[in-house]
């Protein structure tokens, strides 16, 4: 008799919860650095700019698709937040407890030497046995752990590398195409996967079924620029019709121009970077002001419970949590400002 057809069963969830500000910048310019000296000591080749960002915030449980035509700068965009482009100019910078998941087009980062159960358990903190009762969740079974990751079908390698992502507990996935090599089924199933997410997502898709049932916002890179658009594909179409907002509609700047445009950004990314540093410094000290009037107020409430003094006692408890709540919201603050960058050193 003919095998039942399997389709993936697997709830993706992450208990790490990030800051409220899960991605943001003030603007930066997304492309490729030029060579700066050619080998043979020819001139060397100037920098190809895609699109500049213009400032965005991307908040927690915020699920953005970002479109846009062929070669416009989407999977560039993911590999600078991710940290492998640097941007030509300008900052991106990720919050507190943020916890990548990357998962791109090609699964060429997983070991093509390595057994499906030995590629997941070199992937993170797992046992065997749990490690074999995920990758089951993957449509792996039985003798299919022990395959070769060199061996395995384009689904296959989406299906082993989101049982990497499930397990990693990542709470911002970034997605290029992650419906690619999946048949129809699991197509259905991984979309409402995604819809249970309960963290954040950046994706790439062509999939407009896909950005219809995940989107909250829509991203387009167009006319060299990043349009945002809170709501999803099909108030997208709605709102700007499909002349002005169908993703195809791009025309590149002239090099002039983003010459001038990223020095417009550079000016722009000091003026902002020197604004950040005055309020961390400022957060710095009220933090230490505050630490200290917590351990003289600790002092203070020892002393009002040795002598019984209950409605004193009561009064410098309140004043205690009190500046204890201001200090977690400075700290939280402080924690989003100086949280880690991908940009210019």
């Amino acid at each position: 008799p003919p095998r039942p057809e399997r389709t993936l069963h697997v709830h993706m969830a992450t208990s790490l919860r990030a800051g409220d500000h899960v991605l943001m910048s003030d603007g930066a310019l997304i492309g490729f650095p030029g060579v700066t000296e050619a080998k043979n000591g020819d001139a060397a080749g100037e920098q190809r700019v895609l699109f500049q960002t213009g400032e965005f915030l991307i908040l927690r449980g915020h699920r953005v698709a970002l479109l846009g035509a062929t070669g416009s700068g989407k999977t560039t965009f993911l590999r600078t937040i991710v940290g492998q482009i640097k941007p030509l100019a300008g900052q991106i910078r990720l919050g507190a407890s943020v916890r990548l998941g990357y998962l791109p087009q090609t699964q060429d980062w997983l070991d093509p030497n390595k057994t499906v159960l030995e590629q997941l358990l070199a992937s993170g903190d797992i046992r065997p046995d749990q490690a074999r009762h995920l990758l089951g969740r993957f449509l792996f079974s039985g003798d299919e752990v022990n395959k070769s990751v060199g061996a395995l079908s384009g689904g296959e390698l989406s299906r082993l590398a989101l049982a990497i992502l499930t397990m990693q507990g990542a709470n911002f996935l970034l997605l290029d195409e992650p419906t690619t090599h999946l048949d129809v089924a699991s197509q259905e199933i991984l979309q409402n996967v995604l819809q249970d997410f309960n963290g954040t997502m950046l994706f790439v898709s062509h999939d407009r079924y896909l950005v219809d049932a995940l989107a909250t916002h829509v991203w387009v890179i167009r006319d060299g620029r990043l349009w945002q658009h809170e709501g999803n594909y099909s108030s997208y179409i709605a709102e700007f019709g499909s002349t002005q907002g169908r993703p195809n509609q791009v025309a590149p700047s002239s090099p002039s121009s983003m010459r001038g445009e990223r020095r417009r950004l550079e000016r722009q990314m000091e003026r902002a970077a020197q604004r950040r540093a005055a309020r961390v410094a400022t957060l710095e000290a009220e933090i230490h002001r505050l630490e200290q009037e917590l351990s003289t107020m600790s002092g203070l409430i020892s002393l009002a419970s040795s002598n019984k003094d209950v409605p004193r006692l009561h009064a410098l408890t309140l004043e205690y949590q009190r500046l204890e709540a201001t200090l977690a919201e400075r700290m939280e603050e402080w924690e989003q400002l100086a949280g880690s960058e991908v940009g210019q050193d």
